[in-house]
């Protein structure tokens, strides 16, 4: 199912006036964490990435979801909290409006190919891979924006999640072992 569809299904699936943000990742079901984990990254790639200590704070959280996968919990799981912030119906459906023009042009990038790769037992070695890469995010802070290069890569690995699309994770994720031996290189 493309992203597309899903935003159609949340809609239809809509019960009563308000749907929650426990819900919208439900519906995305294994693959809730392409979204969550796109959403933190892509904080780090814009100017909020630039403030001191933010990169940092969004690397841990994006650790937190990146835990889940190489536990191997086949949905992301989210506290209470977060589960029951609530949306009206009207301006969500607004928004999957504005979005689905986006949406369909992500459709037509992204399709499931190569499904093995952004699937269990591979999730597993994608979340590790995003956990080391944000183990490196408090050291780049100090270069103004070095952090998109890491968090560039977990927007590449997200889509591809999201999408079922192995061979957006399998881009995302040389780009993030070229990250990761361009380091090592640089530290020996």
């Amino acid at each position: 199912m493309n992203l597309t569809a899903v935003l159609d299904e949340i809609e239809e699936n809509i019960d009563g006036d308000k749907i929650t943000f426990g819900k919208i990742v439900d519906e995305f079901e294994d693959r809730g964490y392409g979204p969550l984990l796109l959403i933190a990254a892509l904080f780090i790639m814009l100017p909020t990435g630039g403030i001191p200590g933010i990169p940092t704070l969004l690397a841990v959280i994006i650790i937190f979801i990146a835990a889940q996968l190489t536990w191997g919990r086949s949905t992301p799981w989210l506290p209470n909290k977060l589960r029951s912030i609530s949306f009206d119906k009207a301006k969500f459906s607004s928004a999957a409006n504005k979005l689905k023009p986006v949406t369909r042009k992500i459709d037509y990038v992204l399709r499931p190919r190569l499904k093995r790769f952004a699937k269990k037992p591979m999730t597993r070695i994608i979340g590790a891979v995003i956990i080391v890469l944000c183990l490196f995010m408090p050291f780049l802070e100090i270069i103004p924006f070095a952090d998109v290069i890491p968090s560039s890569s977990i927007v590449i690995i997200s889509l591809g999640l999201t999408a079922r699309d192995g061979v957006f994770t399998l881009v995302g994720l040389s780009a993030a072992f070229i990250m990761l031996g361009g380091a090592a290189i640089w530290l020996l």
